[in-house]
């Protein structure tokens, strides 16, 4: 993940929380906000895993300031263009 956010061809994100079927939130977070930062190193998968020893991460939604996250549904919303 490291690699591809700091490469030239880093993508910009949409994120979306569901629940029963519904969208209840759908934001886009532009790639200039995503750095090492914001990525947290999760532990090696253990001996017994299909991938023993992969490390995977999480992205720190959090660290993202909240100007960077454009809400397109707001609690099962669609938010109006400005």
């Amino acid at each position: 993940m490291i690699n591809r956010i700091t490469s030239l061809e880093n993508r910009s994100y949409f994120f979306m929380h569901y629940d029963n079927y519904e969208v209840n939130n759908h934001v886009i977070v532009p790639k200039c906000f995503f750095t090492p930062s914001v990525i947290g190193k999760r532990k090696p998968l253990g001996d017994n895993a299909r991938r023993a020893g992969w490390t995977g991460c999480n992205i720190m939604m959090k660290l993202i300031p909240s100007t960077a996250k454009i809400p397109i549904i707001q609690n099962g919303i669609v938010r109006p263009i400005d």
